[in-house]
């Protein structure tokens, strides 16, 4: 049941400040205070920052410095590069370091060629071999060193070494000090305290012991309480006789096949063979993919300043860090990245990256709804404009609405609108872009969806109410009316030009009695809302007669209520962006209380069944369209906000295999297996709205690996939305 974990308190780890105590209602005077919350912010270090061709086995904190041993030496972090710790014959000399620790200013190595310790008060770092031995794991004890060796236990002391007898032959993978001078020692099948003579002994159920697992991989002691890491998940023992387990379905561990485990202050950090995850007093939180890790195995994680996280693999190391910002401070970053890498002739583009993962390398590219995703940024500019009343708003939302009105002027057939426009030799997506305008300047894309249609009626309306100055009303008008009447003059249809409708540009009665009876009640919402948008622009009494014959003869407004379609293998998440879109000027501008009934009924209905998605925008969206007194789910909303990631490149993404979520029966529309509760927005697959939020996998096609960047606009309408309604101040 995913444990609970994703259904009501999924975004506990964020923590949101609302000027309420009660259930939060669309009434003004609720609202989220922005302070600050933590961003997680992840930084590579590869072969460009100086770890070329290495896998890194171990890493260590000694002092303010990180090492990284790998399967060639030991390296350091000297700024922003990673240095060898040794000289090239040293460092050859050192072969796998499998473990580090460091004891005061003493950097300890164990290797598969010994034991080593490097002074790491000394800018020389000097390295002294301490043993010649494999070393597998190493603690301070009684003036020396415990050595845990793949086959018994030794005692280093003054350059001399001897065996401890009770553990001959045993493979040693871990020794955690115990405090009083015992220590806890770990093999693959059991875990002793020892003192010099052995205390306790603990072993695997496999063994006929209580520890939950197979195979012993890591211990750490924190608190009283000692933490065993085995292949099934984590085994605590409370120091007094009481044990207790953690696995994804008695403590929601995310994944249970766990290789390290660590710590600090009320903060538990797991690696596993796929991934990672963090606990801290909210719970669990999973990182996996590139967008926190190189590689799927962690072979090695700790803490650092600050509460980072440190990361080595064997593609590199990676830190997570959580930086202190505010949703103004983010949507800051995101208006940068939208003007920086997002632009394409005014319209808001895909960003390709030739090297993955590489911003420098991007290039702008067409989209098949190129005028959907440019209507929404020019929906967010204007809410910012409307509430912030800056002059750069109103000027980037203009640009791109010059580019949304062009997208009906470069058809050259009066009222059709293109998908999207080029030049002619531009790089562009498949489909219809056999269109090339008679001067020769332009290409533009056909076969024009609903999609854009419900667009450019949201973008008209909220630039028209908010943005536009006298003069831009009237080249609105003027637009409006040409794609208004193009659709009523051709009996409900988008026809292109080619004179036969569209693929998906069908709100004909009859269609959608007949052929298209399934997209009745969205399609009855879409041509509602553009009619109603239409009219209060234009003012032209054709269109509020359109309107309203769509509602009297054909019962338009009653159909807009079952629009949502819920049943298995039907819901498309992509409609549920289309219907909301298409809500918001419809509702905004009908007044008669007797259709408001159908529209607020269908509103309901729809956002009750989105309601475990935690949509900011749905969310904004329903609070500003139904009476004051409504709850809409703030929290929700704003934690939304703070958790999608600000790294918005697609990288591949894996949740299915988790041990905390519970799969739904059902595939999704695509056949894609998905969770029964959506999954954490900084944990699942980087979407926009139209995609599916229960989605569990994302890899192996253009949407993954590392080669696209989203445009931050998806992020930055709720958000300015938000702060246009007073929710955010």
């Amino acid at each position: 049941m995913m444990r609970k974990l994703f259904s009501t308190a999924a975004a506990a780890f964020i923590f949101v400040s609302v000027t309420t105590a009660a259930a939060i209602t669309n009434d003004a005077k609720l609202f989220y205070k922005d302070t600050k919350f933590p961003q997680k912010v992840t930084t590579v270090y590869e072969a460009k920052q100086g770890l070329t061709a290495v896998s890194i086995l171990s890493l260590a904190f000694c002092g303010k410095t990180i090492f990284a041993g790998s399967d060639r030496g030991i390296f350091y972090k000297n700024g922003e590069v990673w240095k060898p710790a040794a000289s090239g014959k040293s460092m050859a000399a050192l072969g796998r370091v499998t473990r580090l620790a460091c004891e005061k200013n003493l950097l300890l190595a164990g290797t598969d060629t010994g034991f080593y310790s490097i002074d790491t008060a000394s800018k020389a770092l000097p390295c002294k071999k301490l043993s010649s031995l494999p070393v597998n794991a190493s603690s301070a004890y009684k003036g020396g060193f415990l050595l845990g060796r793949p086959r018994g236990l030794f005692f280093h002391n003054n350059g001399g070494e001897k065996p401890i007898p009770e553990f001959e032959g045993m493979n040693i993978v871990d020794i955690e000090p115990a405090g009083g001078g015992a220590v806890w020692i770990a093999t693959n099948d059991a875990v002793y305290k020892y003192d010099g003579t052995i205390l306790s002994t603990f072993k695997t159920r496999a063994a006929g012991g209580t520890i939950h697992g197979d195979e012993i991989r890591d211990v750490h002691f924190a608190d009283g309480s000692l933490y065993i890491g085995a292949d099934k998940g984590i085994s605590v023992y409370d120091g007094t006789g009481g044990w207790s387990e953690i696995t994804g379905a008695n403590g929601g561990l995310p994944y249970e096949d766990v290789l390290n485990i660590t710590g600090g202050k009320d903060v538990l950090l797991v690696g596993t063979s796929i991934g990672a995850a963090r606990r801290d007093a909210t719970g669990w939180h999973y990182l996996e993919g590139r967008r926190y890790v190189l590689d799927d195995r962690i072979n090695a994680a700790v803490l650092g300043a600050g509460g980072a996280i440190w990361f080595g693999t064997f593609s590199g190391v990676s830190k997570v860090e959580y930086k202190m910002m505010t949703l103004a401070e983010k949507a800051a970053l995101f208006e940068k990245q939208v003007r920086a890498r997002h632009l394409r002739y005014g319209l808001v583009s895909d960003s390709d990256l030739k090297s993955p993962g590489d911003l420098s390398t991007n290039a702008n590219t067409t989209n098949d709804n190129d005028g959907l995703w440019t209507s929404m940024y020019i929906a967010a500019e204007c809410f910012r404009y409307g509430a912030t009343h800056d002059p750069e708003a109103k000027k980037f939302a203009k640009q791109s609405m010059d580019s949304l009105m062009f997208l009906e002027t470069v058809t050259e057939k009066v009222g059709f609108i293109a998908r999207s426009f080029a030049k002619p030799n531009d790089p562009h997506c498949s489909g219809e872009w056999n269109h090339i305008t008679s001067d020769g300047k332009w290409r533009w894309k056909g076969d024009t969806s609903s999609d854009e249609l419900d667009g450019h009626y949201y973008a008209y309306s909220i630039y028209y109410d908010l943005c536009a100055d006298e003069k831009e009303k009237a080249q609105l008008r003027k637009k409006m009316s040409r794609i208004t009447n193009h659709i009523i003059d051709n009996d409900f249809y988008l026809i292109d030009t080619d004179g036969l409708p569209t693929t998906f540009g069908k709100w004909n009665p009859e269609y959608l009695r007949t052929k298209g009876r399934f997209q009745q009640g969205l399609n009855s919402l879409e041509i509602l809302s553009a009619l109603k948008t239409a009219q209060h622009i234009t003012g032209e009494r054709k269109m509020s007669d359109a309107y309203e014959m769509l509602i009297d003869k054909h019962n338009y407004a009653k159909h807009t209520v079952g629009q949502k379609l819920n049943q298995p293998r039907m819901v498309n998440h992509s409609d549920d962006e289309l219907a909301f879109l298409a809500y918001y000027p419809l509702l905004k501008y009908e007044k008669d209380p007797e259709i408001l009934k159908y529209y607020h009924k269908s509103l309901r209905r729809s956002w009750r069944i989105e309601q475990p998605e935690r949509n900011p925008l749905w969310n904004f969206i329903y609070a500003a369209l139904l009476p004051s007194g409504e709850y809409f789910d703030l929290d929700s909303a704003i934690d939304t906000l703070k958790r999608i990631p600000i790294d918005l490149i697609y990288w591949s993404q894996r949740n299915g295999h988790r041990a905390d979520i519970e799969i739904d029966k059902t595939n999704g529309r695509f056949l894609e297996i998905q969770a029964k509760y959506p999954v954490p927005y900084d944990e699942r697959c980087l979407m926009k709205w139209n995609r599916n939020p229960y989605e569990l996998d994302c890899g192996g096609t253009w949407l993954a690996g590392g080669y696209t960047e989203e445009a931050g606009t998806f992020w930055l309408l709720p958000y300015w939305m938000g702060r246009y309604y007073g929710y955010i101040r």
